[in-house]
């Protein structure tokens, strides 16, 4: 199954615009970063892919955290696109190597309530396309998930060195065309 015809597009242009306008500056991101930085976010037992000496993200948060650790975004808060590059144990229609993501990233201003807000707007985001949702508690944070219980994003506060971050989830396809289509 080829994952990158089930993306919808024009999704992106609208979530980049819905973040724009709830503070997120739109950056280009890199979609290789060194491999000590893919460590910082990447489960145990997960295998990393490499291109020469850097390693392919698997989430757009690890692109904004190079960046940030090696001195070239200042504190703020963004949003960019990269693909992600996944070790899945499961490959079925939601759970894919590849997809396209929005990344949402906050390293100023970094607190619970922040995090709230920036679930907040995501949730709004997704019921622009009539997709109930409901926030549930993970391990590591939040995720917005359907009714059906299909995971839109995942959000959260994180530290690393004594650097502290919000990530989220802005917009990930194929999997809203999925979950929007049943």
């Amino acid at each position: 199954m080829n994952v990158m015809s089930n993306i919808n597009y024009g999704r992106f242009d609208i979530a980049k615009m819905h973040y724009e306008y709830s503070g997120f500056e739109y950056i280009e991101l890199p979609w290789t970063v060194d491999e000590d930085i893919a460590n910082i976010t990447k489960p145990y037992g997960v295998q990393n892919f490499f291109m020469k000496d850097k390693v392919f993200v698997a989430s757009g948060e690890q692109s904004f955290l190079q960046l940030s650790l090696k001195g070239n975004l200042k504190p703020g808060k963004y949003q960019g696109i990269s693909p992600c590059f996944r070790d899945e144990g499961i490959i079925d229609r939601i759970h894919q190597e590849y997809f396209l993501k929005l990344e949402l990233f906050q390293s100023v201003d970094v607190n619970i309530e922040n995090l709230g807000k920036m679930i907040e707007s995501a949730q709004k985001f997704f019921n622009y396309f009539c997709v109930d949702t409901l926030k549930t508690v993970t391990e590591d944070g939040f995720d917005i998930c359907t009714m059906q219980g299909i995971e839109l994003g995942s959000y959260g506060i994180r530290e690393f060195n004594g650097f502290h971050w919000i990530f989220g989830t802005g917009l990930a396809e194929p999997r809203l065309t999925k979950a929007t289509i049943g």
